[in-house]
């Protein structure tokens, strides 16, 4: 298949998936029935936990991402690998890092008492939440873009992207598209909402519970041109989890959209 033809199949997916999300945008959002939920309490229960155990948490899981960055790191210092190679494997060690000692935390995400409704109730939800955010993501993108192109800062992607661009096929099929979509979301969702959305919910004004994990989510990626769009993801993911109550439904909006993005950057989509 010409790729051209790629190109233009995978540039009308993302307009259907756009419009899919405006859709639910819509209908779980915007419409009578949408704003009558926003008024409905919140699934998410406040979480009883004190401030130092809190800050002890918090501590431990970022002493476990560095320690795990770094330890991968060492090893690799005396292996002849290229620059991606250890940047990929040291952001695997602090990715993996961040989810090792959570295990042993009494974070109280709570057991289902059927895996099989969990389940299919983290998916729905999950797949809700990201289709939400698409077209939000999309137009923050692109007027964010436009804004810093005026003000003559240049637009540079992702390392992570441009190494998806020429990633061969066993790095991409055995870390990088593994570690964007399974080992990142669970990670990042357990800090950033299970951890830090949860607690400053009930304890602050509701715009900075929102607003401060969403900042640092943000900034945790390094990169001005999708530092807006990726604020915008992050209270999408916190609203979800809010309204469910379920930290597996960021886990799987998260997922979804990495995906999203490694299948559209392989298909020579910009993202």
């Amino acid at each position: 298949m010409p790729d051209s033809t790629v190109l233009q199949i995978a540039e009308a997916l993302q307009y259907l998936l756009a419009l899919t999300g405006i859709y639910c945008l819509w209908r779980f959002v915007l419409s009578a029935s949408g704003r009558a939920r926003l008024r409905a309490p919140a699934a998410l229960a406040p979480w009883a936990v004190s401030t130092p155990d809190f800050l002890t948490y918090v501590l431990g899981t970022l002493c476990g991402a560095f320690m795990g960055m770094f330890a991968l790191g060492a090893i690799l210092s005396a292996c002849k690998v290229s620059t991606d190679t250890r940047i990929i494997v040291s952001t695997a060690g602090m990715q993996l890092g961040l989810i090792v000692l959570p295990l042993f935390m009494p974070l109280g995400f709570g057991r289902p008492s059927s895996w099989r409704t969990e389940l299919r109730a983290i998916l729905g939800s999950g797949a809700i939440a990201f289709l939400v955010a698409l077209p939000l993501v999309y137009g923050v993108t692109l007027g964010w873009t436009v804004l810093l192109e005026r003000c003559g800062i240049a637009v540079e992607k992702q390392d992570v992207m441009e190494m998806l661009r020429h990633a061969s096929p066993p790095m991409l099929i055995f870390v990088l598209i593994p570690l964007a979509a399974l080992v990142a979301p669970i990670a990042e969702e357990i800090f950033f909402r299970g951890m830090l959305f949860r607690f400053l919910r009930t304890r602050v004004p509701r715009w900075v519970a929102f607003g401060v994990p969403a900042a640092l989510f943000s900034a945790s990626h390094v990169n001005l041109a999708a530092s807006i769009p990726l604020f915008v993801l992050a209270l999408v993911f916190s609203y979800g989890y809010e309204r469910t109550g379920r930290i597996g439904t960021p886990m799987v909006a998260h997922s979804l959209f990495n995906l999203h993005s490694i299948v559209f950057v392989l298909l020579g989509v910009a993202n």
